[in-house]
């Protein structure tokens, strides 16, 4: 009984075998024979290391990012992998990314960069998908959420508030008389964005 056990990608291809056979009186023979081990193809691999996987072939990866964090940049250059020699990745990109956001895929098809500034209005949590194929049709996604996280703004000073409450508006300058009083909420001079 011969087995042979052909694991990993190093073997593909035509394998040189050399079988010697020896009998109990102690005469032997050698055989030379060439096998042809035959790839099996592999579907692509999300290679990032804080990618966690969700289900056979689905990698996810969180991150936090701060609301009015200038020139924000991820580099995904890499993300996908492909251990079959010769195999082709195309990459679908996600096509419905917010406006802040911007992405330029790497001329490989193996990744690419993220970047933006998100803003007030971009605050909360969404997930993005990329997939890859490869020439067998065997996919690989990578699913990316982005929780934007508000950053406390300063109070900002109304355009042209309303300073009637304190009395009379003369030449744009409230005006009280001796003795009197006014008031004035601080909501009509200031606003939190």
């Amino acid at each position: 009984t011969l087995i042979l056990k052909t694991e990993g990608k190093e073997r593909v291809g035509i394998q040189s075998i050399q079988l010697r056979v020896t009998d109990l009186q102690g005469a032997s023979n050698i055989q030379n024979l060439r096998l042809t081990v035959r790839n099996i193809n592999d579907p692509p691999l999300v290679t990032r290391e804080n990618a966690a996987l969700l289900r056979a072939g689905v990698w996810q990866e969180s991150i936090r990012v701060n609301q009015g964090q200038a020139d924000w940049k991820l580099n995904l250059e890499g993300v996908f992998k492909d251990a079959d020699a010769g195999d082709r990745i195309d990459q679908i990109s996600p096509t419905d990314l917010p406006a802040w956001l911007n992405y330029t895929p790497s001329t490989t098809n193996t990744g690419g960069v993220l970047s933006g500034t998100p803003s007030n209005s971009d605050v909360g949590i969404k997930t993005f998908q990329w997939q890859a194929v490869d020439n067998a049709g065997d996919t690989a996604t990578y699913r990316l959420r982005i929780d934007v996280v508000n950053i406390n703004d300063a109070p900002e000073l109304q355009t042209d508030p309303d300073l009637s409450g304190l009395g009379k508006v003369i030449n744009g300058s409230p005006s009280l008389d001796q003795n009197a009083s006014g008031r004035l909420d601080l909501g009509d001079l200031f606003q939190d964005p």
